[in-house]
């Protein structure tokens, strides 16, 4: 009987589109009273702040390094665990569980907005999410183990990619969805 191998690569990927589908057949299998309880739009209630207003130029700084601090603690910890012996299944269930979430974030805006939900979920994830993407590529590339380790100054270009997306998401975002969610009304 001949084996089948599965490659690293291969395996994030499928590990990802399981989440994918886990996370949509555990929305939809939800109860109409937790799907009720569900909002994919809380960013759009508050609006956009104006950038001509001196405080909210603070409040976006404010937000940045607040996101800062978490995403570059989140690379780290990425970071660290691929330095593991256990680096590559924590990886595969690390994208697991972003396809879990994204099946799920996906499957509401879907049920909330219909058919243009799928743009509204494009919308919530662009531009940041493409850098943040890179960021864990990389990571889960320098967890496997090939016998050299990953040289300090490609760690420090994703860093410097996980700071761009932030940057993004602080003040593209907001851009973007105003012009998006304007559109589709």
């Amino acid at each position: 009987m001949k084996k089948i191998r599965i490659s690293y690569g291969d395996g994030l990927l499928i590990s990802f589109l399981v989440g994918i589908i886990a996370g949509t057949i555990l929305l939809n299998i939800a109860s109409s009273e937790m799907k009720a309880g569900l909002s994919a739009f809380p960013f759009s209630a508050g609006g956009v702040t104006k950038i001509t207003d001196p405080k909210a130029v603070s409040a976006d700084t404010g937000l940045f390094l607040h996101l800062l601090k978490r995403r570059l603690l989140a690379v780290f910890i990425g970071w660290l665990i691929g330095m593991t012996p256990y680096g590559m299944p924590c990886f595969l269930g690390i994208f697991t569980y972003a396809g879990l979430t994204m099946g799920v974030t996906l499957s509401v805006f879907t049920w909330q907005r219909g058919l243009t939900g799928l743009l509204y979920f494009l919308l919530s994830v662009l531009p940041h999410s493409l850098f943040y993407g890179l960021v864990w590529f990389g990571l889960a590339a320098f967890a496997k183990k090939d016998g050299t380790s990953p040289k300090l100054f490609l760690v420090f270009c994703l860093f410097l990619l996980c700071i761009t997306g932030v940057a993004a998401e602080c003040w593209i975002f907001p851009v973007l969805w105003k012009w998006g969610s304007g559109m589709l009304g």
